[in-house]
């Protein structure tokens, strides 16, 4: 399948609805975007979270002290 999408000011593009229907893409869904540097083509990857673990190390590490559950005991 062949479409075309047009990116705006902002960058965004709209995904093709047959694409978002045979992908079952829906609102809030992750898009995965990956470029192919050999030819230049441009591969787009639908992602679903199944869990929260699948996200483990996808935000930076806190700087300054180390979280540590007994410093919620007053909870």
């Amino acid at each position: 399948m062949n479409l075309t999408s047009t990116v705006t000011s902002k960058g965004q593009i709209t995904i093709p609805r047959q694409i978002r229907k045979t992908a079952h893409i829906k609102p809030g869904d992750q898009i995965f975007f990956r470029t192919r540097v050999v030819n230049g083509e441009v591969e787009v990857f639908h992602t679903k979270v199944k869990s929260l673990s699948e996200l483990e190390g996808s935000l930076p590490k806190p700087k300054g002290k180390k979280f540590n559950p007994e410093d919620l005991s007053w909870v």
